[in-house]
């Protein structure tokens, strides 16, 4: 909440402009472009190389947890695909950074726990894409909203 009143204190009261008034056109899908930035994008940087470094730091930590973050890489850039969500906006890793932060929050060894990150990961990539169509700057609202919805569902 603090971050989106700051946000719109620079916005509106002082008339800060946050985004570059014109955005890439991409024609072309590049899922392992997308993948990278999405990792990258946990890191706040439209980055492959950072998302690289910071997959190896998961791999390293946790290898099953490398595996369901690469997951929701891919996934989430599916999903965003799926509903006709920007070329763009996915290669920039958009669509995947709240869904690799789902799948490291739930992460877990049955197969129950792999439904309930890929419903985490959809849940959240759709609510990153709704949330964005009101013009809010999304950050991690879809991921804790979305594991919050899980792990509320999963205690019932």
């Amino acid at each position: 909440m603090a971050t989106w009143l700051t946000i719109y204190f620079l916005i509106v009261i002082f008339n800060f402009p946050l985004l570059a008034p014109l955005e890439q056109i991409e024609s072309s899908l590049n899922f392992l472009i997308s993948s990278g930035n999405s990792f990258g994008q946990v890191m706040f940087q439209e980055n492959s190389i950072t998302g690289l470094f910071f997959f190896i730091g998961i791999l390293l930590n946790n290898k099953l947890m490398a595996v369901y973050a690469a997951y929701a890489a891919v996934l989430g850039p599916i999903v965003g695909w799926l509903v006709s969500e920007s070329t763009s906006t996915i290669n920039a890793g958009l669509m995947g950074y709240n869904a690799i932060l789902c799948a490291i929050a739930l992460v877990g060894t049955g197969w129950k726990d792999f439904l309930w990150i890929t419903s985490a990961i959809i849940l959240s990539t759709l609510l990153n894409i709704g949330m964005a169509m009101t013009g809010l700057i999304t950050l991690t609202a879809p991921f804790v909203l979305a594991t919050w919805g899980i792990l509320m569902v999963k205690k019932v």
